[in-house]
């Protein structure tokens, strides 16, 4: 509502006044001669009203012009609407303060039970040797301290992991960390001191799913193959004594399920199984005291392994993602409530049918996810649902968190170039957003598709994705803009007891600046802003106020008729109530806060005078 103060309204009353003392003092000057004729006017015999004042015209002068910018109540302050440097007016809705923001959590999960394996005994081969006369029963140990070859010897690894969280759809790959573990002993069936070795360049082969970290000392690793650099003893002792078992510890970095026999790995049952054989192959060979007075003869040697493997602590992991992560991606987002809306732009008849607006998004995802994203998106005003309409499906790329992925999407219906960076999206009858000027936004019904592949993701971790986000229109006007205002004139102080107004004309001359036109109507109104009855204001000839600019105005006389049923006349304040509509020609025009309606060159004129009664004057 936009107000002004009427300070020319006593110049109305005090010319009125004036008028009506001057037909006083006719009156009551008659000399004696005419004395009868008094006394019959006082005591009714003749009626004691006089009509004066018909046809007289009184200048009242100019009203303040109204702008735009008073009528759009726009401040330094106002950050909803905006101004470009040559004064034009932009509507601008930011997310900043309410950024969309998001989480994924994926599923914690782990291989927490440590693995030891079953023992097995495995024969290593006849390794003779012979009886020697010079040495007076004592060893040939040429014989025994070559190295032989043994055949290979399996070794079973099994691992069954329950209850692997619904999300994951599949594991390809998972960084670890845990150690693995190969227990060596080796029993020989003679009663003689000795010590039996695993020869250089032997191999402990894991499964191709075991992947080994480095190693060091007498050891290397290539893969899932770990080969002796020198020669390792396994076993030292007698067979009643055979003193310490060695253990040939390696770290395990990674499970690469690819290499997984067929129809392991993630079941349908949400189980992990992994099993495989580890092979141990290469040569040994034994020592004995020199000193050992025995026959010849054959020893026959049995290794006996264990294997074992600590908790398979995951880092990371590579996985497919279900429906159900989906979905926790997609709920919780609130409202975004619009503040500081003036007015106006509340005002229910208003048709904001603007020449095109610009929704830009800026999605920053530091989650290792890619796919595509669609969603709904809601306008309200008072809890009232005004419009709705669809976004996407728009591509997202993967990101981390130290590097996120940045999309920059801009959606308009063409008219509005994207901003550098952006990438243009048209969506016929965007503009609808703000057709009625909405107070909360809601984003809903998201469907979210995440790419068919797999990621890279540790378990338990929580990863965002923000949204911030701008409307951005531009007030250029389409055809069926519509924008209702009322323009208040107060402290008229028209107040008669006595007179009697039937009519008045009020001419106005009307100067337009706006790319709008005008169409009016005028009530009367009380003090307390309420229509008052039997006072009823006609705009003559039902003219229209012609869309102008600042360069080239336009000029309108109105006459105002004024029709008064009552028998004395109250007249406090009129509201001029206008209703804007863009002219099609003007489609793209913008909006000014310099743009303007002045009321200039008011004059009131009384066609069939005021009636005065003289006994209430």
């Amino acid at each position: 509502m936009l107000s002004n103060t009427y300070f020319m309204n006593n110049c109305i009353v005090n010319r009125l006044i004036i008028s009506c003392a001057a037909v006083c003092a006719l009156i009551s000057c008659v000399n004696e001669e005419h004395g009868a004729t008094y006394d019959k006017i006082l005591s009714g015999e003749i009626d004691k009203t006089v009509n004066v004042l018909k046809n007289v015209s009184v200048p009242i002068g100019s009203l303040e012009k109204v702008v735009v910018g008073d009528i759009l109540e726009i401040t330094e302050n106002t950050e909803l609407l905006q101004l470009d440097n040559d004064g034009n007016i932009s509507i601008l809705i930011t997310g900043e303060e309410n950024k969309l923001s998001q989480s994924v959590t994926v599923p914690d999960f782990s291989f927490e039970e440590t693995y030891e394996g079953e023992i097995v005994e495995e024969y290593l081969g006849d390794f003779y040797f012979a009886y020697d006369p010079t040495l007076a029963n004592g060893l040939d140990i040429s014989q025994i301290s070559v190295p032989k070859r043994f055949p290979d010897i399996p070794i079973v690894i099994q691992f069954e992991q329950e209850d692997i969280p619904s999300q994951i759809k599949d594991i390809r790959y998972a960084e670890v960390n845990a150690t693995a573990s190969v227990s060596l002993d080796v029993r020989i069936n003679r009663d003689i001191p000795f010590s039996a070795y695993i020869a250089k360049g032997s191999e402990i082969v894991f499964p191709e799913w075991v992947v080994i970290g480095e190693v060091g000392g007498n050891m290397s690793a290539n893969g899932h193959v770990v080969t002796l650099n020198e020669d390792v003893m396994v076993a030292v002792g007698t067979p009643d004594n055979p003193g310490k078992v060695t253990v040939i510890s390696v770290p395990v970095i990674a499970v690469d399920a690819t290499k997984l026999p067929e129809h392991q790995g993630l079941t349908a049952d949400h189980k992990f199984v992994m099993k495989d054989d580890m092979i141990i192959k290469g040569s040994a060979y034994f020592t004995f005291d020199a000193t050992s007075k025995v026959s010849g003869g054959m020893v026959e040697p049995i290794l006996t392994s264990v294997v074992s493997f600590s908790e398979l602590d995951i880092k990371s992991v590579e996985v497919l993602l279900g429906d159900d992560v989906e979905k926790e991606l997609v709920t919780g987002l609130s409202p975004i409530v619009i503040q500081d809306v003036p007015e106006i732009l509340k005002d229910s008849d208003i048709v904001l049918d603007i020449d095109d607006v610009r929704l830009d998004v800026e999605f920053l995802n530091t989650s290792p996810f890619a796919g595509n994203i669609a969603v709904k998106v809601s306008t309200f005003a008072n809890e009232q649902a005004l419009s709705t309409f669809g976004i996407g499906p728009v591509a997202f790329d993967a990101g981390t968190a130290e590097i996120p992925a940045e999309m920059k999407w801009s959606f308009s219906e063409g008219k509005l170039p994207a901003p550098d960076g952006y990438v243009p999206y048209v969506i016929d009858g965007l503009t609808d957003i703000i057709s009625k000027f909405p107070d909360q936004i809601e984003f809903k019904d998201f469907e979210l598709s995440l790419e068919d592949e797999y990621v890279k993701v540790v378990p338990g971790e929580t990863y965002n994705l923000s949204q911030s986000y701008s409307i951005y229109a531009p007030l250029a006007f389409g055809p069926d803009f519509t924008v209702p205002y009322t323009y208040e004139i107060k402290d008229l102080g028209l107040e008669f007891s006595g007179i009697g107004l039937k009519s008045a004309l009020l001419d106005v001359d009307v100067e337009n600046t706006i790319p709008l036109e005008f169409y009016a109507e005028v009530v009367a109104v009380d003090e307390n802003g309420n229509v008052v009855d039997g006072i009823a204001l006609i705009i003559q000839d039902d003219k229209v106020l012609k869309a102008g600019s600042l360069e080239s105005p336009t000029n309108t006389h109105l006459t105002f008729e004024l029709i008064n049923e009552k028998e004395e006349i109250s007249l406090y304040g009129l509201n001029i109530r206008f209703r804007a509509a863009s002219d099609a020609s003007l489609s793209g025009t913008p909006l000014n806060e310099n743009h303007g309606i002045h009321f200039r060159n008011i004059i009131l004129t009384l066609p069939d005078g005021i009636t005065a009664d003289l006994d209430e004057i």
